[in-house]
């Protein structure tokens, strides 16, 4: 019998719904420093948009959002510009099985997802050492009275000074800064601090140190996310403090008297504390550049 062409489009359209790749995948991989359990999460958003994210079990790493993710028949696309890593891989017909290839840092790794999902035995919870308390509630007072002092006796044509047109000037270093207190506070309290704790060896004070000495190096400079970029809300110096204390003052005072488990939850290989310890020297690292706009040779006197 010869099926007409409508007939032919409804059976093409049932055969990619029964085979569809959406939803959540799991498998484990084999790499050169060992195996390694994931989970891939493709959902399908309000407008039709596929959303992506991956969850790297045994480092602790969860909620990974894919920087592009796509979807043709049985085939599926995934990249994660962040840990420079993407997935080619395909569903069998059943979308049962999910089949392809992981590739990062010029690695390619063969991988098998299935719908089986791994069974998670939640880690004990270790609240805050007294140590990392007291560390990082005076490395965030210090960031502080630094960025403070650093606006002191700035005048209002040296507050919008820049040095050049792709540069920023004072007054937008330190919008940028009371702006990024409230994101990375609430990225921390509300995504990161909700992740399963991890189960393995923790960041040591070793490992602040790397992070405080990559977010100070300004010789890799990086692109503020368009939410970050000022737009000249604060009119003088003497604007910034009634706009950043209370910022400033929550994350103190929930540091002060948390008792999570900061080092048990981790996300791109650094645990919640590393976050804070991101955020204050975040600070640091435009407090620097505030003060690198006064030494141009053309900044008012």
């Amino acid at each position: 019998m010869k099926l007409s062409t409508p007939w032919l489009a409804i059976l093409a359209t049932a055969a990619a719904l029964a085979a569809d790749p959406t939803g959540d995948w799991y498998a484990t991989m084999t790499t050169p420093g060992g195996a390694l359990r994931v989970a891939l999460h493709l959902t399908r958003q309000a407008d039709g948009a596929l959303k992506a994210t991956l969850d790297s079990i045994d480092q602790g790493a969860m909620g990974l959002a894919a920087s592009a993710a796509k979807i043709d028949g049985s085939a599926v696309t995934v990249e994660f510009q962040m840990i420079k890593a993407s997935l080619k891989a395909s569903a069998n017909e059943g979308a049962t099985e999910l089949t392809g290839e992981w590739s990062q840092g010029g690695a390619m790794l063969p991988v098998k997802f299935t719908r089986e999902k791994f069974e998670i035995k939640p880690a004990a919870a270790v609240p805050i050492s007294a140590e990392d308390r007291d560390f990082i509630l005076s490395h965030l007072e210090r960031s502080r009275r630094e960025f403070y002092k650093s606006l002191e006796g700035v005048t209002a044509a040296q507050w919008k000074f820049k040095p050049a047109p792709d540069r920023w000037s004072i007054a937008e270093c330190a919008e940028h800064l009371v702006t990024t207190e409230d994101a990375l506070f609430g990225m921390i309290t509300n995504q990161l601090l909700k992740a399963p704790i991890r189960d393995g060896q923790r960041k040591t004070r070793a490992d602040d140190q790397k992070v405080e000495a990559r977010i100070l190096d300004r010789s890799q400079k990086a692109k503020a996310p368009e939410m970050l970029i000022p737009s000249g809300k604060f009119t003088g110096p003497e604007t910034i403090a009634p706009a950043f204390n209370p910022k400033r003052d929550r994350t103190i005072e929930f540091l002060r008297t948390s008792q999570e488990d900061l080092r048990g939850r981790v996300a791109n290989n650094m645990d919640a504390y590393q976050y804070f310890i991101l955020l204050s020297t975040h600070t640091l690292r435009h407090t620097a550049q505030l003060n690198e706009v006064k030494t141009d040779p053309s900044y008012p006197k």
